[in-house]
């Protein structure tokens, strides 16, 4: 039962049934109802047979990135992972991935969901590297436009929820960056 205004006075009780909706709103409210319950059940927590709660899938990173790699064209022998505090001893400051000139360096600490678009990333700097022969070349041939391409290299695979160089100055690919990441993925081995 549904409450509607009589005016003036008081509440009065109506069946909540579709015939009480004008026909255009019928179909829209049977799809928000829908949407809803597909909601609730998609939060739910995931249940075992024996009733206890599942426990969470796991994330197989070798898998993630070998895929994330034959993906992109490129050998899945180019990649490292490392642990956070190798990483943070190693790698640049603050870095959760990086590239040399022939791999890319991963830290088994990047969330799973995040890893195909920093395998991206990293990745595309590895391609720089090979177009200009070192990672010097390469940084001096794109300038300020070398982070950005890479991420432009993760967001034209699909993978767009991580781009942190293209969120930082706040919008997406310019049309050059479309282009140098086109051009890079023939750079892959």
């Amino acid at each position: 039962m549904g409450r509607t205004w009589d005016a003036p006075t008081k509440f009065r009780e109506v069946p909540l049934r579709s015939k009480n909706l004008p026909k255009p709103l019928r179909p829209a409210v049977a799809f928000a109802v829908v949407l809803t319950l597909a909601a609730l059940v998609g939060f739910a927590a995931p249940v075992s047979s024996a009733g206890q709660p599942a426990a969470a899938p796991t994330c197989d990173r070798l898998a993630v990135v070998a895929a994330t790699m034959a993906k992109l064209g490129e050998q899945a022998s180019s990649f490292t992972i490392v642990t956070p505090a190798q990483m943070k001893a190693q790698g640049p400051e603050r870095a959760a991935a990086y590239a040399t000139e022939t791999a890319v360096v991963y830290s088994d600490g990047i969330p799973c969901r995040y890893l195909p678009a920093v395998v991206a990333h990293e990745l595309a700097h590895v391609w720089q590297a090979r177009k200009y022969g070192t990672m010097a070349r390469a940084e001096r041939a794109y300038g300020a436009e070398l982070e950005p391409v890479a991420d432009c290299v993760a967001v034209a695979t699909g993978w767009e929820f991580y781009r942190p160089y293209l969120e930082a100055r706040g919008y997406g690919c310019t049309e050059y960056e479309r282009a140098a990441t086109s051009g890079l993925r023939r750079w892959a081995r």
